[in-house]
């Protein structure tokens, strides 16, 4: 099969990266895979579109992105209709509900029409929670079937649209091969990263934001602090809110932390940094299904994390921790707790990659066949 998944902004996020992992998956199964985008890439994220290059993969992604709204959506169009005739996909998978209403909006212009799936990735699990979404979504043809990375954000969906094509749960699916395998490198990446330090070392993975709730983490170190508990915090990901950024190092100042807050922004060792880790830490305000979460539970380290819904799976598991991240005290004694537990194992099979992706072929494969039978 020809497969292309579009996506908004090729960059460090959970939802790219899980591209990625299918994107190189599937042509090593065989297909010819591309990846596409409305918006150019960020800088960072330049060598990562290369190895996915040097996988196979081909890319077509945008170097500049038009002034003015009538002129941005035209190009966009005209982008995607390009992008499809050069490529020949069977089916596209457009990651979020901006990319896909573009991608039907300009394949209802082709003569040949490729099967477009949505993948609904929004961390309220609910996508279409606007009236603006729903009423654009209503105006646009249908897709041919519908990805939820959430049971939720699946029962979302079909409260409000009531569809009749296939509305498929597939949770991400993480690369648990690459993470035991970077278990071995994280003694020295933790005297990379905090030289001579012999404390807690408490890690974050996600974008900088106030959903990720980076805030009330370094509070949380401040607590530590006052109990006499050595630690330092990494939180590592894109700064993707300069304001919040900001307040995160007012905080750091008033809380006289310059020396044990490292603000990495994005990195492409994030399994290595877990592994150099004494604690994760997953306080998010709101998830769908978080690959950071995931990837922090299969890398066997103790984790607190914030006590919502999309995490709630994991209450089963060994080390894990949850709790109600504006209780700053309770998160400090979740933490201390944390640390005494030390590394556990945990069965994550069911959230491999080789999961999701099988899963996400056999939905193209039977949109395909069904092509064939009409």
């Amino acid at each position: 099969m020809r497969l292309c998944h579009f996506v908004l902004t090729p960059r460090f996020s959970g939802a790219e990266m899980v591209v990625g992992h299918l994107a190189v998956r599937h042509k090593s199964d065989g297909h010819d895979v591309a990846v596409a985008a409305l918006n150019p890439s960020d800088l960072s994220f330049a060598n990562t579109l290369a190895a996915w290059e040097g996988c196979g993969v081909e890319t077509f992604i945008p170097s500049t992105v038009p002034s003015g709204r009538a002129t941005k959506v035209l190009s966009r169009v005209r982008g995607v209709q390009e992008v499809i005739r050069a490529f020949r996909p069977d089916v596209i998978f457009a990651h979020s509900i901006i990319p896909s209403a573009y991608v039907r909006l300009a394949r209802g212009y082709l003569a040949k029409r490729p099967k477009v799936v949505t993948v609904l990735h929004a961390a309220t699990e609910d996508d279409y929670a606007g009236r603006s979404r729903r009423l654009a979504e209503a105006a646009l043809a249908s897709p041919d079937a519908v990805i939820a990375v959430t049971q939720r954000g699946a029962d979302n969906f079909r409260k409000r649209f009531k569809p009749r094509f296939p509305v498929e749960v597939i949770p991400n699916g993480i690369d648990l091969e690459s993470i035991t395998a970077a278990a071995p490198e994280g003694v020295a990446v933790r005297s990379q990263l905090v030289p001579g330090f012999n404390g807690a070392l408490l890690t974050q993975i996600g974008r900088i934001s106030p959903a990720k709730r980076q805030l009330e983490s370094i509070r949380a170190l401040a607590k530590l602090h006052q109990r006499g508990v050595r630690a330092k915090l990494v939180l590592a990901g894109i700064w993707e809110d300069a304001a919040y950024l900001d307040g995160l190092r007012l905080a750091i100042r008033e809380e006289a932390l310059e020396d044990d807050v490292l603000l990495l922004g994005s990195r492409r060792d994030v399994a290595q940094i877990m592994a150099a880790s004494d604690v994760i830490l997953m306080p998010s305000l709101i998830e769908a299904h978080s690959v950071a979460f995931l990837e922090g539970l299969a890398s066997g380290r103790p984790m607190v994390a914030s006590d919502i819904s999309p995490f709630r799976f994991a209450h089963g598991y060994a080390g894990a921790g949850f709790i109600d991240p504006a209780d700053a005290d309770g998160f400090a004694s979740a933490l201390e707790a944390a640390l005494a537990s030390g590394p556990v194992k945990r069965d994550l099979e069911a959230f491999s990659l080789r999961h999701m992706c099988d899963r996400y072929a056999q939905l193209a494969s039977a949109l395909v066949a069904r092509e064939g039978r009409s």
